[in-house]
């Protein structure tokens, strides 16, 4: 019966809900090729640089090489503001996690703003961290690398269920916490595309490492209200798979299981494998149950 009632209360609530704002699935980066950095520390926090025979901070075109003084090791991408960088460290390794804000806007305005593929923005970063000294390498071999990642990077854009590894790097998403200064940049997004929240969460990773998994952060996240638009499409199930119509592939899928909590999330395509029964299909505005 509690199940029931809280049914009742969910549908209505996620079929109303036209799109999320939320944290973007990072793209995680873990560089497993020590040798690569000039120094132990020159990944997290750079260091000043020499432009026309003159320490600075920055390059000539303002690119910042000494991080220190960063928030939460955020920064915000070179070649594109709305999407994120964090930097950190996990059992040794170096992480940059990647957070593309546009993610937010598939399946709602899918073009609007987006000028370069991920891949692209990182490789002006790694460049950069050549041009500052972070880089032990020579321009021939960061270029050769960085085209080496753009591959992987932009696959895992495209399907995400396949991760990259090789003796250099590891490209997947892993979870982990998300500093406050993300929830900051990812809410003036949120607001610089019209999007108004339904309530405020009841907490964030104000703490990126108090949290115990990434996904709790997104759990506490707004639910973006917008007017629903009438569909007369229909999904089909067979054998614990959903038959994605055409006029609905490529938007953002959510599975709820019975309570409302998020299991499954991902880019619709022609089939959806159910990993629970029964469970809550969304699909933009068309929401189902799966039996």
């Amino acid at each position: 019966m509690k199940k029931f009632l809280i049914l009742i209360f969910f549908v209505p609530m996620i079929i109303f809900a036209e799109g999320l704002c939320y944290f973007p699935d990072p793209i995680d980066i873990y560089f497993k090729d020590s040798t690569i950095w000039y120094g132990p520390s020159s990944f997290l926090w750079g260091g000043p640089t020499i432009v026309d025979d003159t320490v600075s901070e920055t390059l000539a075109d303002g690119y910042l090489c000494n991080k220190e003084r960063q928030v939460e090791s955020s920064e915000k991408a070179f070649l594109d503001s709305n999407v994120f960088l964090f930097r950190h460290e996990s059992n040794g390794r170096n992480i940059l996690s990647i957070y593309n804000a546009y993610e937010m806007l598939k399946g709602l305005h899918s073009d609007r703003g987006v000028s370069h593929s991920v891949g692209a923005v990182f490789k002006e970063e790694f460049l950069h961290w050549r041009q500052c000294g972070t880089l032990n390498l020579s321009y021939e071999e960061a270029d050769s690398l960085a085209t080496l990642f753009v591959t992987a990077i932009n696959k895992f854009v495209e399907d995400k269920n396949v991760c990259t590894e090789t003796d250099d790097f590891i490209v997947c998403s892993y979870a982990h916490n998300a500093p406050s200064q993300l929830k900051q940049w990812i809410d003036e997004f949120c607001e610089a595309n019209g999007l108004e929240y339904s309530s405020k969460p009841a907490t964030y990773c104000e703490d990126p490492y108090s949290v115990p998994e990434r996904a709790e952060c997104a759990q506490a996240n707004s639910i973006l209200i917008q007017q629903p638009k009438k569909t007369d499409v229909s999904i089909d199930f067979e054998n614990r798979k959903a038959h994605i119509p055409e006029s609905l592939r490529g938007n953002p899928f959510f599975l709820f299981d019975m309570n409302g909590k998020v299991i499954q999330r991902g880019l619709a395509g022609e089939t959806i494998r159910m990993s629970v029964v029964p469970s809550i299909l969304k699909i933009g505005t068309r929401v189902v149950i799966c039996k």
